[in-house]
């Protein structure tokens, strides 16, 4: 029995795949500064994460702010660890590559939709900034690629 590999070719440079293996990096530390920040010694990395989106005044880290700190901090990390491994198989998946660039470019979007409106509706609506930011550097390689387009 022989099977059939169907190769297609790797819409990725080197340098678009350093820039998405940095860009994972990039998710990773934040989601490392949000776990320290919910750890009681780590006060001053949750203040400045709150800083940057111009609302640390009135924080109190009770409790409850730094458990829900510390676990979005470990999602988001988990995060990053997924989208990591999911771009490493995408640029070896053959025939069903612009499929997995499509689906991770999906669950990126529906994250940035769902974050940016619950940040508007708390009242952290300067947090679609540095969303705005992060999705950017995530579609700008999949427009210059060519990733997402049908083969």
């Amino acid at each position: 029995m022989q099977l059939l590999v169907v190769q297609t070719e790797n819409p990725m440079s080197p340098f678009w795949k350093t820039w998405l293996n940095i860009w994972c990096l990039g998710v990773a530390i934040f989601g490392l500064v949000l776990a320290i920040g919910g750890h009681a010694a780590g006060g001053d990395a949750a203040h400045m994460v709150f800083a940057m989106i111009d609302r640390d005044e009135g924080l109190v880290l009770d409790p409850h702010t730094r458990f829900s700190i510390a676990l979005m901090g470990a999602v988001t990390l988990g995060w990053s660890v997924t989208l990591y491994a999911a771009v490493q198989a995408a640029h070896v998946a053959g025939a069903h590559q612009r499929r997995l660039w499509q689906m991770l470019t999906a669950s990126t979007v529906v994250w940035y939709v769902v974050d940016g409106y619950l940040s508007a509706h708390t009242g952290f609506a300067t947090n679609i900034i540095p969303n705005t930011v992060l999705l950017l550097g995530w579609l700008i390689p999949m427009a210059a690629t060519g990733a997402l387009k049908r083969g």
